[in-house]
Order: C-alpha cells, then structure tokens, then sequence
C-alpha cells in the first residue's frame, strides 16, 4: 500500500466563539492522503512529531497521537499543540499514518511514515508579528531600543524627563530622611547643632528633643517649662523632700502650722536616730506628753527598714500577755483586731511564728465565737506575684503551723477561711519545713458523722479548674493519698471523688517528674472490702468516666494494675472490669489491639461442683487473624447442597480455606466421598457428594479482611523500641534476674522496697 501526503496548510485555532479570548498555543492543522493513487477513505490513527530540520535535526515537544481520525475523500483536519515552540525559527512536521485496526494510537505496530517531512509555513498575522521585537512605535517603529514614542520611550506618561527632575511637580509620597539638608530640624529625632541657631517662631519653635551643652540657649524663662519634672538633683538643698529621709545638720525651726502636710506621719524620717532627744526645743514649744497626745488616728508609720516598722515585744511569761493586741469593737461589717496587708509581689500581709520547740504552741491562734464569723481570715489582694493571704510555719516536731477553731455548734461557721484573688496565688498555704517527723503541711480533721476532712470547690463554670490539687516532687511520693481505715463497706473509699459535669472527670490525677516512681493519684484502702479508688460518674448521660487515665510517655501505660499473689488460694486480679449489662456491655473494652504475654481463657463455674470449681477453656493462636464459620448440611437427592454464609462474609474476609466431614453413623451406603463442587461465590458455596441425602460437617477458615486490618495489617514479627528494647517480659523464664524486666521497678520491687511502708502516712 503506498501512501502519501498530497497537501498540507497551517492556520491558527480560535479559543472559543462568542466574547474575543486570547490566542492559544494550539493550531488546526489540514491534510490530504492517498492510497495507491486514491483519495484516502475511513479511520485513520496519525502521529505527529515536530523537528528543527527538514531531515535529521533535533526533536521539539513531544510527540502527539491522533486516533481514530476521520478521512473523506482523502482530506483530514487535526488540532495539534507542542506548546510553546514556535519563535520564529523553521519547523518541520513528521508524520505517521496507519489505517485504523483497533489498536491504540500509542502502539506503533503498522505505522508508516510519510515522506519529506511537511515545512510548516507563518500565517499572515503571524508574519506581521515578527516585526514586533524591533517596533519603535505601536505602529512603526524600528526597534524598540529607538522608540520615539510609547507613546515615546525616553518620555514617562508623555512628561520630557526633566519634568521630573522639578521638586515643584512632586505631588504625593514621602521625601526620605536621607534626601533632606543637614540644616533641616527632624521633628522626632534628637538634634544636635554646633552652631547659634534663632528660633522666632513663637507658636511652635520646636517639638523635638534637642541634645549637648545647651550652651547656645538664651533667654529660657521657667515660666515657659509647662511640662516635665525636674530632677531631685536640681533642686536646692532647702527643699524638703517628702518621701526621702531629712538630715538636719544644724537647729531648724519649723514655726508654721501644721509643721509637715505630706502624707503619712507628720514627721517623716528614715531611722530612729534622726529623733534623738526629742524636746520642745525641736518641736517649737510642744512636750513629749502633748506630742504622743496629738499622734493622729489613724496612725500610719512608713519606712524601708529592712526588719520591721511596728515590732511589740512583751517580757512577761503571765497567760494572757501578748507582744501586739488587737482589738475591734464593731458588729458589722468586715471588721479586724489586727489585719495585716502586703503590697509587695512576694511579702507575707500577716506572719505568725512559734519559736519554741516544744509544747502545744501556735504560730497564729484565732477564735471566732460568732455564728457566721471566721477564727482566722487572710486576704492577700495583690493580681501576681507569689502572695499569700495568710503563711503559717511551725519549726516544733509535734506542732502546728495553723490550727483553727470555730466552736460554734451551729451556723455556717469556719476553723479558718482564706481567700485570695491572684491569679496564681493560693488561697492557703501550708508549710511543714522539717526534715523529719510525720509532719503536714496542712492537717484538717472533722469530727462529724457528715462532715469532710477537706472541702476543696472550684467554683468557675469554666477553666482547667481543680477542687482539690495534690503534688509531689518526691520520686517515691505521692500527688493525692487516701486512706480509709473502716473494716465495712458502705463507700469505704481510700479517697471518692465525683464530677457531676457532663463532660468532666472524678479523677485528674498529673505527676509532672520526669523521673522515678511517681504517682498522678495513689490511692489505698486497708479494709478488707475497700476500694483503693473509686470513680463515679454518676451523670445518666454523656461521655462519662469513673475514672479516666491517661499516659503520653513512649513507654507509658495509660492504667497498671498489678494483684501480688498472697500464696496458695489466693485469686488476686491486675486489672477486673465488671459490666451489669452483660448482653449490651464490655466488662473491658479495648479500642485497640489487646496482647497478653500469657494464655487466653474463658472461665465459668464448673457444671459438676459450681460452688467448689471453675471450668477453663482457652484460645487458639494464629500468626494471623482468622475468622472461622461452620455448620451441618445435608445434599439433595442429587447430592448437592448449598451453605449460606453471614450476608457480610464476603466483606471482612479473604483466602478461604475449607473442610469437610462425612457424617453416615448407619453406613448404609457404603463409602461415601464429599467434596467442593462450587467454591465461595458471593456468600455461599456448594458442597457435592457421591450420594444423595448425606449429611456432612463443614468449616471455613477465613483470614480478616474488614477495615481496620486493611488499614493497618498485623504482622507476627515486631522490633521491640525504647525501654522495651534489652528487656523481657519473663526474664524469670531465662534464668535471668527480675531486674531485666519490662516492668521492673527499684522504688516497687527492690528489697529495699520490700521493708518500707507501701505510702507514707
């Protein structure tokens, strides 16, 4: 078959039709073939290379298939796009052609190529365009390095270029710092200037800040100093200044009343040596009598003694004697004996200390016997710093650093009330500074058969809020301990804690040490039917917790419970989940994979001796999930039979694999074969055997195949990583020491450990 290319001519392709769009790189390209002599008929698959040469030359873009093209009589039309090739330099077109025989154009079987290759030739717009790189004009120019007018290219918007070099013409922007004169003043800069310089304009001669000696300033009038403050050193020596300390080197007198009228006393000095031998010479005629006589009330002392303003020291050893007194004779109203306020971001409003070691002693005693007061209240009124409403210490072993009391056998009534409104201070503060001894920070005790050792309440709606907040930094100390020493049940918890918010927790419990064997809560009960914790979420709807645990460490575990074996008949549990909803419910629900480093058992009573025996069975293993169905089916009366499978086998399982087993007890038919004559289809398959009515026992074993493992697909092989890694589960069952252990703990399972106290008390 001889086939040629007749004729071929190039035209640009509109983008669209209707609204005027920009050119694309794409063009309409028009041939003729023929055949033996004949106009080409039918489909056609052409190729379409593009080349730099008529022959050889390098290939440009990339090669474009047509399939399937249309020929009659002999003419065909294609659009074809190599991009951007064309920069006025020669192209020439390689064309393939093959009628079409089904196969896809990017096959090249049967292809011929067409000779020469076809010179694409310049439309006549496109010729006008290759004058464009040399216009000096939209129109006419040469070249575009001697345009006249761009309208012109030595003009900017039509302006001569020394228009631009005229300040008069600048009519918008800012002139920068650095284009201005040296002589020019900057408003908001510092000015220095060497020379005299007059200022005469009197409504604004200048708003600056000016710099050096002031040397060449004349004329200045203090009258026109309308802001600022002067200086303590540019002063006189005759001003007294109110809140600094006066040395009076010689006899002063102060003969105007009153003597002093700055704020606070009347007379303020820095230490008590300035008052020496106070007389009525000094105070222009007034005694010491009638000095003490005329001290205002209310008396404020103020100073920066580094020990204190006020300090009452009494000798006497009688009951009742005290260094300071004070008393409040109101009834209403918040009013104090004594009250005690500090400004400072770190001081102390009141401080109470009991220096004696022993004895029953108080830093601080306060008794209120009022129905609604309080026997000790502190107040620390400061927004930051570490402030305290009230700081108590006792140094003595068997002492107390607060203790309150309210007597009062009725009303709404407080041993102590502290509040304080820093946001990050505390409302209490108890600190037990000896090394030694059962000693407590703070140690509340109720008697009442309702009543609370401690009653913390957080009353913000909202926030990371904490009724009560317990830490440690001890690496064997706990944040929080309970204890519940009751021998009944009746709610006998170490520590019970409940969050009736629907999206709150019992218990929170952090420990922020990054090392040792701390505790976020530890809890436990010595009763013999106690609970270590108890958690109740006792809110009938949302996502609640009794107790919710969380670890975020690589190696953490979110809950460890671990049962020590008491020896023979005892049957202790890590971890027991209970569920009283047992057809709907989980005892315990893993929402991950579960492992256990040992056997997987069902227990139940054993149906012979339930009240003296259990019954086990226990799980096969797989190194990979499996699901299993099985059943009994009977063939017809051709011995076929058909097993329906669950309506959702075929979409969690895959790489089936079968059994069968005859069942003939009577063996009246002699041996009898069964087979699978229709393996799965869907979610049935058909079992045939080589008699009618045979009843036979199948099983299919079936790999998992549903969501979860298909996003994550188990293996039976895992590197162990971070601490797991160089240690063993059972190291025991090596002949290896306890301390190789996974979970080996010095503070739990040391000797050591062994003879100490399971928590301090």
């Amino acid at each position: 078959m001889n086939i040629r290319l007749s004729a071929a001519f190039l035209s640009m392709a509109a983008a669209s039709i209707g609204l005027a769009q920009p050119l694309t790189t794409t063009f309409t390209y028009q041939g003729e073939l023929q055949t033996s002599g004949s106009p080409a008929a039918g489909l056609h698959d052409l190729r379409f290379r593009l080349f730099d040469a008529a022959a050889g030359g390098a290939q440009i873009g990339a090669t474009l298939c047509s399939d399937n093209v249309a020929v009659a009589d002999g003419r065909f039309t294609v659009s074809l796009d190599f991009g951007a090739q064309f920069a006025g330099q020669q192209r020439f077109l390689d064309i393939d052609v093959r009628a079409d025989t089904g196969l896809n154009c990017t096959s090249a079987a049967g292809f011929v190529l067409l000779s020469p290759r076809q010179a694409l030739t310049a439309a006549p717009n496109a010729a006008f365009a290759l004058t464009a790189a040399s216009a000096t004009t939209a129109m006419s120019a040469t070249t575009a390095a001697t345009a006249t007018t761009a309208t012109n290219a030595t003009q900017l918007n039509g302006q001569a270029a020394a228009f631009y070099q005229n300040a008069t013409n600048l009519s918008a922007g800012t002139l920068s710092d650095l284009r201005l004169s040296a002589n020019v003043a900057l408003l908001n800069n510092a000015q220095t200037f060497t020379g005299a310089k007059t200022l005469s304009n009197a409504a604004n001669l200048f708003t600056g800040t000016f710099t050096g000696p002031g040397a060449g300033l004349t004329g200045l009038n203090a009258s026109n100093i309308a802001s600022g403050t002067l200086a303590d050193p540019r002063l006189s020596s005759n001003v007294a200044l109110l809140n600094n300390a006066q040395t009076f080197s010689a006899a002063k007198t102060f003969s105007t009343a009153p003597l002093f009228t700055a704020a606070g006393s009347p007379f303020s000095v820095g230490s008590a040596t300035l008052v020496t031998n106070l007389n009525a010479d000094l105070l222009d005629g007034l005694n010491s009598t009638a000095f003490l006589q005329a001290v205002p009330v209310p008396l404020t002392l103020s100073g920066a003694s580094v020990a204190h303003i006020i300090r009452g020291t009494n000798a006497s050893t009688a009951n009742g004697s005290s260094g300071v007194f004070g008393e409040s004779m109101g009834i209403f109203g918040a009013t104090s004996g004594v009250y005690g306020r500090s400004t400072s971001t770190a001081g102390t409003g009141m401080q109470g200390e009991a220096t004696a070691a022993t004895g029953f002693t108080y830093g601080v005693s306060g008794q209120s016997a009022s129905t609604s007061g309080r026997g000790v209240y502190g107040e620390a009124t400061a927004a930051t710093g570490n402030t305290y409403g009230g700081r108590f210490e006792s140094a003595s072993t068997g002492g107390t650093a607060v203790f309150g009391n309210a007597t009062a056998t009725s009303g709404n009534t407080e041993g102590g009330r502290f509040s304080n409104a820093s946001t990050s201070g505390r409302g209490v503060y108890g600190l037990a500074s000896a090394d030694t001894g059962t000693t407590y920070g703070g140690y509340f005790d109720s008697s009442s058969t309702s009543g609370r050792g401690v009653f913390g309440w957080a009353r913000a709606a909202a926030g990371g809020t904490y009724g009560v907040h317990g830490r440690s930094d001890s690496n064997g100390g706990s944040g929080v301990f309970g204890e519940a020493t009751s021998t009944g049940f009746s709610f006998n918890a170490g520590g019970r804690f409940e969050s009736e918010g629907s999206g709150g927790g019992g218990v929170v419990g952090l420990a922020n040490a990054s090392t040792g064997s701390t505790f976020g809560g530890f809890f436990q009960s010595a009763s013999t039917s106690g609970s270590g914790v108890y958690g109740g979420a006792i809110a009938n709807s949302g996502t609640t917790y009794g107790g919710f645990f969380e670890s975020n460490s690589t190696s953490g575990r979110g809950v460890y419970g671990q049962a020590t074996d008491t020896g023979a008949g005892s049957t202790p549990y890590g971890v027991r989940g209970l569920c009283s909803t047992e057809t709907l419910g989980f005892g315990v629900f893993a929402l991950g994979d579960m492992g256990a480093t040992g056997i997987k058992s069902f227990r139940i009573d054993h149906p012979t001796d339930p009240a003296n025996k259990y019954l086990l069975h226990y799980s096969s293993e797989s190194p990979f999930p499996q699901n299993f169905y099985n059943g009994n089916v009977t063939t017809d009366a051709d011995g076929y039979a058909w097993v329906e499978l669950p309506e959702y086998f075929a979409e969690i399982n895959t790489n089936f694999k079968y059994q069968l087993t005859v069942v003939d007890d009577e063996d009246e038919t002699g041996f009898v074969q069964a087979k699978i004559s229709k393996k799965i289809q869907g979610n049935r398959f058909q079992i045939r055997t080589n008699a009618p009515n045979v009843e036979v026992s199948w099983r299919v074993d079936a790999d998992r195949n549903d969501l979860r493992i298909k996003a994550k697909r188990p293996t039976d092989e895992r590197e162990k990583t971070g601490l797991e890694k160089g240690k063993y589960q059972h190291p025991e069952y090596y002949n290896l020491p306890k301390e190789m252990g996974m979970d080996y703990s010095p503070e739990r399972d040391s000797p050591a450990a062994a003879d100490q106290p399971v928590s301090p008390k």
